[in-house]
């Protein structure tokens, strides 16, 4: 089994996700695959693992708070030498070790895409407390959520595949699932609303076969952002770092909305709205992020902005970071100073 490392010059090209991976302090960034500011993020998982790079087990790859896990003979225990991975904003491409798997994936704004060849199962699990459904073609997922002591809608996550699949064995975390070992591409939407949302999100965003036009399709909208600063001379490594850290400029705030409704974690409520963004990460965006967003993402920085306005209203408390160390505030008001002196 051979990678298709496809080269190209293009900004979403340059990007390598595992810069970063490897940490000093703290813990390290992840080596994701996604639309930005998009909630669906795929990469490999991995447990107790601080430096991902040096990480070499894969527990599975994520279905939203589910997972899938490729394997033969149900042996489902896998390994990774990334000498046998290509990985870039828009694709993520390996091979596993033990059996040769190839594993693929990219993604839309609220669906996971994957194809694995060479695999004999696929094995489904979520997290304890969770339900499963198996019905014909179409696996759906429940999967239980919980925000310190309160307890949350959860996801209810929709699984498809473009070839038939058979369930073979359950349990109470998940179920197997034979695999084509020619190749099948699977499809997982993840909804913080309802079933009805993620299937509105299926059939919005996937087609049966669609796994190479998705992957074009995610690199025309990372080349669209990573594009609006250009660079000219230096060297190549230099390029590769600095779109790199564009890269991770798009990474958050998270855009919650689905298809003009959101879930907010604030009051526990579904709202109208066409997006929603939260999860900020502010202790480090508020200096960083949010004002480069306002000389070259200006339309999202505002909805940003906007958003939490939206969090004061309904809870009545405007997110900060160590108590007052770390202020949106400040932000807003630049914003809006920006604004009135154009």
């Amino acid at each position: 089994m051979e990678l298709n490392k496809a080269g190209g010059s293009t900004p979403a090209d340059l990007v390598n996700p595992y810069i970063g991976s490897i940490s000093h302090l703290l813990t390290t960034t992840i080596p994701e695959v996604f639309v930005p500011y998009s909630y669906i993020r795929a990469f490999p998982l991995g447990e107790g693992c601080v430096d991902r790079y040096c990480n070499e087990e894969v527990l599975g790859f994520p279905l939203g708070a589910a997972s899938i896990m490729p394997g033969r003979g149900g042996d489902f225990e896998n390994t990774l030498d990334h000498s046998r991975e290509w990985c870039r904003c828009f694709k993520n491409e390996l091979i596993l070790e033990k059996y040769g798997i190839k594993a693929e994936m990219t993604a839309a704004r609220h669906c996971h895409l994957y194809r694995f060849t060479g695999a004999g199962e696929l094995r489904v699990s979520f997290p304890p407390g969770g339900v499963l459904r198996a019905e014909n073609d179409t696996i759906r997922i429940h999967a239980p959520l919980k925000d310190r002591d309160r307890e949350l809608p959860g996801q209810f996550i929709i699984l498809k595949s473009d070839k038939p699949f058979t369930v073979l064995s359950s349990s109470g975390t998940g179920l197997v699932i034979d695999a084509p070992a020619g190749g099948a591409e699977y499809y997982a939407a993840v909804s913080f609303i309802s079933f009805e949302k993620a299937g509105e999100s299926l059939s919005k965003e996937i087609s049966p076969g669609c796994f190479d036009a998705a992957v074009d399709e995610l690199k025309r909208i990372w080349n669209s952002y990573l594009g609006r600063f250009r660079i000219e001379g230096n060297t190549e490594d230099r390029r590769i770092i600095f779109y790199t850290a564009v890269y991770r400029v798009f990474r958050r705030m998270i855009d919650n909305a689905e298809y003009g409704e959101y879930f907010s974690g604030f009051d526990l409520k579904i709202h109208r709205g066409d997006h929603f963004f939260t999860r900020d990460q502010l202790w480090d965006t508020f200096r960083t992020a949010h004002p480069i967003r306002m000389l070259i993402d200006r339309e999202n920085e505002e909805l940003m902005l906007q958003s939490y306005l939206d969090m004061y209203g309904q809870s009545g408390y405007l997110p900060s970071f160590i108590s007052q160390l770390c202020e949106i505030r400040a932000n807003i008001l630049c914003f809006f100073k920006k604004i009135l002196t154009l």
